[in-house]
């Protein structure tokens, strides 16, 4: 994720383009679903989707790890 709004950060500020570039739209689709629910929302909450859509995602893959890697205990039959 810090590598691409690095990417981002330097497509706006440092590369002129002759029509809108839409690579912010790249940290939207990095984290959805969860941060293109936040694109229904008034303009200046926007943003917030990223951030939320990130932790979002980092929580359910923890717990998909804590799940998968989890050793189950032997039973003797």
């Amino acid at each position: 994720m810090g590598a691409l709004t690095a990417w981002i950060t330097v497509d706006t500020l440092f590369i002129s383009h002759a029509d809108a570039s839409f690579a912010g739209m790249w940290l939207f689709f990095a984290t959805a679903p969860t941060s293109l629910l936040f694109l229904v929302v008034p303009s200046q909450f926007a943003l917030i989707g990223v951030p939320v859509g990130a932790v979002v995602q980092a929580a359910l893959l923890g717990a998909a790890y804590q799940g998968i890697t989890r050793t189950r205990p032997v039973t003797a039959d």
